[in-house]
């Protein structure tokens, strides 16, 4: 049942990818406003493992700033003591895509950190502010991303075109203009954009 509800849950979003970071490896599944992340990190004397849930403030092509709230279990042993506690951050941060399957992520915020040594009996509780960098490699996009990629693509243009023919320019350069955020190379857009200009000179 559980694979099968996972199984629904990658199918329907945007992107999957791997993500290589300081200290962390993690596996995201991307939607359009939102991403959820599990995450693990540790050595010989510590496992960290836990979840993250990603709001998208800003998704463009190149850019993406969010907001993520971040829990996870800690479990430590070494020759000394042993133990086990739990963390909780949030943070704010970008991600920005170095290639198309490849994007540079930076976060930073306020973690609480709560352990107990079951050895000693003692418990410990800290705030600390923590910076996390890392490589997002992407290895699965939807098709009905590039879908809606292009619908949107087609709706600012249309839009464009319409308001050139009510003589509108500002708000057709404005459309024109948010077809190239999706495709820069975009022939017609660019072509309509220099005409824009220029009849705004006149």
């Amino acid at each position: 049942m559980y694979l099968i509800l996972l199984s629904i849950f990658i199918l329907n979003s945007a992107s999957l990818n791997i993500g290589l970071g300081y200290p962390y490896l993690s596996l995201r599944s991307s939607f359009s406003n939102f991403a959820f992340e599990v995450r693990y990190s540790g050595n010989e004397e510590i496992d960290i493992t836990g979840f993250r849930v990603y709001q998208i403030l800003k998704n463009k092509e190149e850019l993406k700033l969010y907001l993520s709230s971040e829990l996870n279990h800690i479990q430590f042993k070494n020759t000394i003591t042993e133990g086990s506690g739990y963390s909780m951050g949030i943070f704010a941060g970008g991600e920005y895509y170095i290639f198309k399957n490849i994007s540079f992520i930076i976060d930073l915020g306020p973690v609480l950190i709560a352990i107990r040594d079951d050895n000693y009996n003692v418990s410990a509780q800290s705030i600390e502010f923590v910076v996390n960098t890392g490589l997002n490699l992407y290895f699965w996009h939807s098709k009905r991303k590039t879908m809606d990629k292009k619908e949107l693509m087609r709706k600012h243009y249309m839009k464009g075109i319409e308001f050139m023919k009510r003589k509108e320019y500002e708000k057709a350069l404005k459309e024109f203009e948010e077809v190239l955020k999706y495709e820069p190379n975009h022939k017609p857009s660019l072509i309509r954009i220099k005409k824009i200009k220029n009849l705004l000179k006149e």
